[in-house]
């Protein structure tokens, strides 16, 4: 049997009818809508990379715990893709939400969640060098002389354009491993590598003769945060309150430690020759007014 036009009609009015109590009473008892949260799920072996992609699912999971919202995770599988790629997946929908290093453009088209979730560490650079050069490095060495150095970056790196704008001699190659392979082969002098990516580096070449420099490090102001579609408002505002929650209440440090406090323990950052250095964009948007944000040496 067939329902004709307004038969159809009327059964539709009648579901309407019977739902409406209940989703005035969901309303009227103030439950919040289950917010379902699709974030990229990294496949793949680069050690590096698996510890931070667990360490933000960690982070992401304790927000939303914290914000009081209910939720929903759900992983979409894929491999690395660039930051640029990243951006797009967020804006079309594909996700909905990415933990990425910010600019200006990122944040004119998504909307960042202003909490660093690295504390300011990305910013915090060593020195990856050969072996062989050791010595040089033994007592620290000058500004000056480490502009004259060859720097080894990534093409697409944050700290590439930082780094030309302050007048350092730079070298760009397509990925971590090939400036590695240049760094051995005495193409590059050192290659620059945050405070939470050298030592799980050191651990994956261990088979090439390579160091992190000892007395010396890089600074400038840098922020990865969590970032949603420019109109997922319900996403970003829980993500904000459970991650200042989190902060609060010192469980966003103790997922932080649990994942990064032994390379900091190991970085040394307040034994170290820093040299800041200046980026060429306006850090208006950074909370650098509030200090339990970032990461500061004793």
């Amino acid at each position: 049997m067939t329902f004709s036009f307004w038969g159809k009609c009327i059964a539709v009015a009648l579901v309407s009818c019977l739902w409406a109590p209940v989703l005035a009473e969901s309303e009227s008892s103030g439950q919040q809508a289950v917010l379902t949260v699709r974030y990229p799920q990294y496949a793949g072996d680069d050690i590096v990379f698996q510890r931070q992609v667990n360490y933000f699912v960690s982070l992401l999971t304790l927000a939303l715990e914290k914000s009081g919202r209910p939720f929903e995770l759900h992983p979409v599988p894929g491999g690395a893709v660039s930051d640029r790629r990243n951006s797009r997946n967020l804006d079309t929908g594909f996700y909905d939400v990415n933990w990425m290093h910010s600019n200006p453009d990122r944040e004119a088209t998504l909307q960042a969640v202003y909490i660093p979730l690295f504390k300011g560490l990305a910013g915090w650079r060593l020195l990856l060098i050969s072996e062989n050069a050791e010595p040089a490095f033994q007592k620290g060495v000058s500004l000056t002389k480490l502009k004259t150095l060859r720097a080894g970056l990534g093409q697409d790196w944050p700290d590439t354009s930082y780094m030309k704008a302050n007048g350092f001699s730079v070298v760009t190659s397509i990925n971590r491993d090939s400036l590695i392979s240049m760094l051995v082969s005495d193409r590059v002098d050192y290659v620059s590598r945050s405070v939470v990516e050298i030592w799980d580096e050191l651990e994956a070449h261990s088979d090439k003769r390579v160091a992190a420099a000892c007395c010396v490090a890089l600074h400038y102001p840098s922020a990865f945060y969590f970032f949603t579609n420019r109109d997922n408002h319900a996403l970003s505002q829980a993500l904000s309150t459970g991650l200042n929650a989190a902060i609060a209440d010192g469980s966003f440090d103790r997922v932080f430690n649990e994942f990064y406090g032994e390379a900091l323990s190991r970085a040394r950052l307040g034994s170290r020759a820093v040299y800041h250095l200046d980026i060429p964009w306006e850090t208006a948007t950074m909370p650098l007014h509030r200090p339990e944000l970032w990461y500061q040496p004793e």
